[in-house]
């Protein structure tokens, strides 16, 4: 487009570098080749012996000279003042990364540009240069406040909220800065305090689980499993790398995870562990890490899809499907018409607390609210999903449903996912009500703040 716009251009430092000396020298005694067989050349006079012997012919095409400088003047005289200083713009902007302007030669087919059109052609590359500029600049300033704004967050909950925890955390005014998302810095200090450790995990007992794991020689119940764990540390979180074989995180989500089945061989290793896991170590250390991981995964609503009892998993899903057809009828009944099962997406989902399909950073800001508000995050976000693909999902059929319900688009914001899901009004009374009518568990046992 920058080539339609200028209607010229110098497609590397090389060719700007003959433009000088082209310009610097007798036109009438120099004669440029081209620099690549693909870059058509500079525009050059016949030499003198074919002035002489050679018929007339028609001048090549020019650039056209314009008001202001850019296109180079005549180019049988000699460099003035404003020829140079077009040369250093063109130079400028050929060498600037910031600008990616690259500019190309107009082919011989086509006439040279009239004044008034290059005149308008600089003037909208110097507008759209201006718009970028300030774009950055409006970036530049907003990533600063927002930087700030987390900055002085972070100095509340270090100084007054997490020191204070009981009296402070139920407070309305510390839920709703809570939910509209934590300081990266304090993320996992309050994770932390927002599972607990009803199970009163201990770093003894956690070193007494890894050695166990480590010198293992016969299993029991689901111990046997923690064999598949090497199997999916590559497949967690590929993007990052972080938990493949030699990376920062690996031994670390390796010894979690087996320390686990020791801990629990009644339900053994998951697949769907290693993401929640994972999520916990990006933001606390393995022990820490360790102790959230035992009581998270020990809750009701979890702990039924990790046993995979079908009975109680089926009504978990129930419960979903009867707040999607209630709050979203429109893209619920499309999706029953489309036969697509519930199940194919919203296990994997609620499994991996939405570490597998959300990008990492949208991840943790439904973290923020699951710690926040509990159990009730997990159905809200489904919906939220949702409804933020409402208008996708109604205009595809079965195969492009469930394309974009395995992958979500990884360029998802998370503002915009939580105003999604804010616009589903699913209450905490709405969701107790569910839970009594479709659950056989009482809702006491949830994990609801």
């Amino acid at each position: 487009r920058w080539s339609e716009t200028w209607g010229m251009s110098f497609s590397c430092v090389r060719n700007t570098a003959l433009l000088k000396q082209w310009m610097q020298t007798d036109c009438g005694e120099v004669q440029l080749s081209p620099v690549e067989d693909e870059i058509p050349p500079l525009l050059t006079p016949p030499p003198p012996s074919e002035k002489k012997s050679a018929p007339p012919t028609p001048p090549s095409p020019r650039l056209t000279p314009s008001d202001d400088d850019i296109v180079i003047a005549d180019a049988t005289n000699h460099p003035t003042n404003h020829q140079e200083e077009a040369i250093n713009a063109i130079t400028k902007f050929v060498v600037e990364p910031d600008s990616n302007l690259q500019l190309q030669t107009r082919p011989q087919s086509i006439a040279a540009k009239d004044p008034k059109e290059a005149r308008r052609h600089a003037e909208e590359a110097r507008r759209i240069l201006r718009l970028s500029q300030q774009h950055q600049q409006d970036e530049e300033r907003a990533r600063r406040r927002r930087e700030d704004r987390l900055s002085e967050a972070a100095r509340m909950w270090r100084r007054t909220i997490l020191p204070n925890w009981e009296t402070k955390s139920r407070k309305s005014e510390v839920r709703r800065m809570w939910r509209a998302g934590l300081p990266p810095a304090v993320r996992g200090a309050v994770w932390s305090r927002a599972i607990g450790n009803r199970l009163q995990i201990t770093p003894a007992l956690y070193q007494i689980f890894c050695q166990h794991a480590r010198d293992a020689a016969t299993y029991h119940g689901q111990e046997e499993t923690q064999k598949l764990i090497p199997l999916d540390l590559p497949r967690t979180l590929p993007c990052l790398s972080f938990f493949r074989p030699g990376g920062p995180c690996h031994e670390s989500l390796f010894d979690i995870l087996r320390a686990f089945v020791r801990f629990r061989p009644d339900i053994g290793y998951v697949q769907g562990m290693s993401y929640v896991a994972a999520m916990l170590l990006l933001n606390m250390e393995e022990m820490p890490a360790f102790i959230a991981l035992g009581n998270l995964l020990c809750n009701h609503f979890l702990l039924t899809f990790y046993k995979m009892v079908r009975s109680e998993v089926e009504e978990h899903i129930r419960i979903f499907e009867a707040a999607a057809a209630d709050l979203l009828p429109a893209v619920w009944s499309h999706l029953v018409k489309s036969r697509v099962e519930t199940p194919t997406y919203i296990v994997d989902w609620i499994m991996t607390l939405y570490v597998h399909p959300l990008p990492v950073d949208v991840t943790a800001r439904i973290w923020d609210r699951f710690m926040c508000d509990g159990e009730i995050v997990i159905i809200h976000t489904a919906l939220g999903i949702l409804k933020h693909f409402e208008s996708d999902l109604l205009a595809g059929g079965f195969e492009e449903c469930m394309t974009l319900l395995h992958h979500i688009p990884p360029d998802l914001q998370a503002d915009d996912l939580c105003q999604s899901i804010d616009s589903v009004p699913l209450t905490p009374k709405k969701y107790r009500g569910l839970l009594a009518r479709l659950d056989r568990c009482p809702p006491e046992s949830y994990f609801l703040t």
